[in-house]
């Protein structure tokens, strides 16, 4: 159990230093800690016994389970991944792999909220905001009830949440600036936030259709000459959605 807890607590540190390094305020480094100490606080409530996530104890509970028993697999490969469970199970066997605990399979989720904090503050700074809105923003992202309680537990809300912030911001990336390497990033992560669960694939194919969609329209000068290609490129866009959906099997995956 402590090195699991110093492992953690060693990332935790680095990256606070990388935040101080990289001239971010007290305020904006303590709401860090603030989220990760009360997500631990939290675990260490239920490691307890003393405090019972009814929303999640279900879920978690087998998923941890599950992944005990995809550890004992010796033939294990990554070609068996798929969508929602398996690509979880996958994940938390990583860890489980090297602490042998159950508590390591549960911490997961905070090390993923360290991702998460980092592409949220990077989505505030490149969308203008203020600190004192940074401070705001990523406070209520992380404390809403809703959010707080389903993404600090080991179930697959906190890979949908960590993946879609960072498919947010290179998708504000790649609006800003049509990059080689900025839309390879942007794939990866659309990638994993597809693989979060079954039928986000649909979902990821739908925001990238919109996103391209719109940076064409940027660059066209909205003139009356112009309607017609709006209308193609919208034309385009349903019909390529509507070829995925069939591909993946009938219009019931929309």
């Amino acid at each position: 159990m402590y090195l699991e807890y110093g492992s953690l607590l060693s990332i935790i540190t680095l990256y606070s230093f990388y935040l101080k390094k990289n001239k971010q305020t007290n305020l904006i480094i303590s709401l860090f800690l603030l989220i990760i100490f009360s997500k631990l606080f939290f675990i260490y409530l239920e490691y307890i016994n003393f405090y019972i996530n009814h929303f999640t104890i279900r879920d978690e509970s087998t998923f941890i389970e599950e992944t005990k028993k995809l550890n004992k697999n010796s033939n294990l490969s990554i070609f068996l991944i798929g969508p929602g469970d398996y690509f979880l199970y996958y994940i938390l066997n990583l860890f489980y792999t090297i602490f042998k605990t159950d508590i390591s399979i549960k911490l997961v989720p905070v090390v993923f909220s360290i991702i998460t904090f980092h592409y949220s503050y990077k989505l505030a700074k490149i969308l203008q905001f203020k600190e004192i809105y940074i401070f705001f923003f990523i406070l209520l992202l992380f404390f809403w009830p809703s959010n707080f309680l389903f993404n600090y537990s080991a179930t697959k809300e906190f890979l949908q949440t960590t993946f879609l912030i960072c498919v947010v911001y290179y998708s504000f990336r790649l609006f800003t600036k049509i990059n080689i390497f900025i839309f390879l990033k942007y794939f990866i992560f659309l990638l994993l936030f597809s693989y979060s669960h079954r039928g986000f694939e649909v979902i990821a194919v739908i925001h990238t259709a919109s996103l391209l969609s719109l940076i064409t329209l940027s660059k066209i000068q909205f003139k009356f000459t112009n309607l017609l290609n709006l209308v193609f490129i919208s034309l385009v866009s349903v019909i390529f959605i509507f070829i995925i959906l069939i591909f993946f099997g009938s219009l019931d995956n929309f």
